[in-house]
């Protein structure tokens, strides 16, 4: 067995048909193909945490990178402190 990673991009949404086609050379030589037809539904994206109807919210990944940016404040003025009081 063996695994292919792969993406796609939806640029619109709507109900696509993806072709995925397989060529392979089997134990005998022989060139083999397979393929199979997948249907997928693209859907229109949803913003994530707005907030109710005062809105503003915005999307949940900028919520993320303001917590990681103030934990990192956060470690940075600890290791200054450690810094400091070790060159005492």
């Amino acid at each position: 067995p063996t695994s292919v990673p792969f993406s796609l991009n939806a640029t619109k949404p709507g109900a696509y048909t993806i072709v995925i086609r397989v060529d392979y050379i089997d134990y005998y030589g022989s060139l083999r193909s397979k393929s199979r037809e997948i249907g997928i539904v693209v859907k229109q994206p949803t913003l994530v945490g707005s907030v109710g109807s005062r809105g503003g919210g915005g999307k949940k990944g900028s919520t993320t990178t303001w917590i990681v940016a103030i934990i990192l404040v956060i470690v940075i003025l600890a290791l200054a402190m450690v810094w400091r009081r070790r060159r005492r």
